[in-house]
């Protein structure tokens, strides 16, 4: 079963927190694995937004 956007939306927003603790500690090895981990939930949620909107308009168009 696919995550829903409002999961994707608190992974990413932990990545991101994370990431911004690795890049104040200055730690490489923690800035680059939080980096991967960031983009990665971006993508996610960026797909599931993007989907979600095409089914919507698809809809949309459909009830007219």
């Amino acid at each position: 079963m696919s995550k829903s956007i409002d999961q994707l939306k608190q992974e990413f927003m932990n990545a991101d927190q994370e990431y911004q603790f690795a890049l104040a500690a200055g730690d490489p090895a923690r800035l680059v694995a939080a980096l991967k981990a960031h983009r990665a939930t971006f993508d996610a949620f960026n797909r599931a937004k993007k989907a979600d909107f095409k089914k919507r308009e698809k809809a949309g168009k459909n009830a007219v």
